[in-house]
């Protein structure tokens, strides 16, 4: 059996993280939705739901004001029996719910007497999954929500009905989709079950939707294909995010099947809005602890930067800066070089700073030195001091478009990590600026002199380079170089 109190502890945790957050995955995929959208009702609808993931996990708020419904799959093996944990799931909702984390929203289902925490009959609803001779626990929570069910459905196609083209299929799933409208709070996820009788399907379908990474490919070829179908016929309607119109009323289709009889074919449809809160853990018998469905990493750094505050970051993380921050272009970095080299007192003390290249807009207002605005310049401008950085106890760099090898082995000798900033974003990150602490090397004009900044949350930025000597930039390229050999060669 598993350590019950670390089971009780890491349940604790897994519960109030899914409230405040939503899967990686599924961010990849808004992201993507924002990007390609053509219409600008659509585009308007998915910035907003794209800033209240950011504000959330922020502000350590709620994502949505439901908390849905908690479905949790468990996962385990001889040796990793969960014990208590249909205890400890209870009691975890039900404290996360009296301190704000979810709306009391449960009721029974005939008299509507709500519970007030949280709490009742069935509620989490767990579903358990033995497998022999595994060495952990899995443990899945997924907040689906409510409004989503309105537009589920649930048929027992005849063979005929079914067609030997699966064409019966599509046209079952878009007739649900056009019927559903607005009301799954699209962009959504579809899970569709197939097989077995009514309550094998829609378990199927919900299990599909909850527990698969939404941008992955159904080891299945022919359900592969069906999924990328259905997306596409899907997305063809023009219904939109919201409802509203648009390009990207579906982000991703998930099939799964069970052997049914020769008479039937159930299929269940069941929707999933874009809030796609769940998030799991393994707990291996050995104590250690494993996060899948996880989102972003988000982390405050206080400068100055210590090595222990990064030294866990992963490219793909994203984190905030509070404390000072100093700016430094291609002149700075000049001179700081050559004030090294003549054995010159450098203006700053840069052990455990955070470096911006950026050029900021100042305004000089009654002797003070106001920011207006602030964004970051091309970065591999400075890669020939990617050493000189390290030596001087740099700790975060922040700018645009990645750097090279130098800096990537820089990184891991000298444990420091790069910060990809949003480009043309300067309103945006001058927001996360709270004063003009200071100016050095003026003489070298406003975007080149080395700024002084109080941040407050200054972010998001995005590790594109961590600790370890990572980068997000050549793994991309590196993909995308493959991807364009491939079809050279075809």
């Amino acid at each position: 059996m598993i350590n019950q109190e670390l089971l009780k502890e890491e349940v604790k945790k897994l519960v109030y993280w899914v409230g405040t957050h939503i899967s990686e995955d599924n961010i990849r995929l808004m992201n993507e939705a924002y990007q390609n959208e053509s219409e600008e009702r659509g585009k308007s609808m998915l910035r907003s739901m794209l800033d209240n993931v950011e504000m959330a996990e922020e502000m350590e708020l709620p994502v949505c004001q439901s908390p849905g419904f908690p479905t949790v799959y468990v996962k385990f093996g001889d040796k990793t029996t969960p014990g208590d944990i249909e205890l400890f799931l209870g009691e975890a909702l039900v404290n996360a719910t009296n301190e704000g984390y979810f709306r009391p929203s449960i009721v029974d289902p005939l008299t509507r007497k709500n519970s007030g925490n949280n709490s009742g009959k069935g509620v989490p609803n767990i579903e358990y999954e033995y497998v022999k001779d595994l060495d952990y626990i899995e443990i899945i929570i997924s907040l689906k929500g409510c409004g989503a069910e309105l537009g589920n459905a649930m048929k027992i196609l005849t063979v005929p009905q079914l067609k030997e083209d699966l064409s019966g299929l599509t046209e079952l799933v878009l007739d649900t989709v056009i019927k559903a409208g607005g009301k799954p709070c699209p962009p959504v996820g579809i899970g569709i079950g197939i097989g077995g009788q009514m309550d094998v399907a829609s378990k199927l379908s919900r299990k599909a939707i909850s527990t698969r990474k939404w941008n992955d490919q159904n080891e299945d070829p022919l359900l592969n294909e069906l999924e990328n179908h259905l997306k596409d016929e899907v997305n063809k309607l023009g219904l939109g995010p919201a409802g509203i119109g648009g390009d990207n009323y579906c982000l991703a289709v998930k099939i799964a099947t069970a052997a049914t009889h020769t008479a039937i074919a159930p299929v269940a449809i069941n929707f999933h809005c874009w809030v796609t809160r769940r998030a799991g853990i393994r707990i291996y018998s050995n104590g250690n602890v494993e996060k899948i469905l996880w989102g972003f990493k988000m982390l405050e750094l206080k400068t100055p930067i210590s090595f222990d505050q990064i030294k866990d970051l992963k490219i793909g993380d994203v984190v905030y800066i509070t404390g000072e921050i100093i700016t430094a272009r291609d002149q700075a970095h000049l001179r700081i070089k050559k004030f090294l080299e003549e054995g010159k007192e450098l203006p700053y003390k840069f052990k455990g700073s955070c470096v911006f290249h950026a050029g900021p807009v100042i305004e000089k207002k009654e002797g003070h030195n106001v920011l207006r605005v602030i964004g970051p310049t091309t970065s591999i401008r400075m890669e020939p001091y990617a050493e000189m950085v390290g030596e001087l106890g740099i700790k975060a760099i922040i700018g645009k478009g990645g750097m090279d090898q130098d800096t990537q082995k820089a990184c891991k000798k000298y444990g420091y990590i790069y910060l990809q900033a949003a480009p043309g974003c300067a309103v945006k990150l001058a927001s996360g600026i709270e004063k003009v602490n200071g100016v050095h090397w003026e003489e070298l004009s406003m975007p080149e002199a080395m700024w002084v900044f109080k941040a407050n949350k200054f972010g998001p930025l995005v590790v594109g380079m961590d600790a370890e000597g990572n980068s997000v930039y050549k793994n991309l390229r590196n993909s995308a170089e493959k991807l364009l050999n491939e079809k050279k060669e075809k």
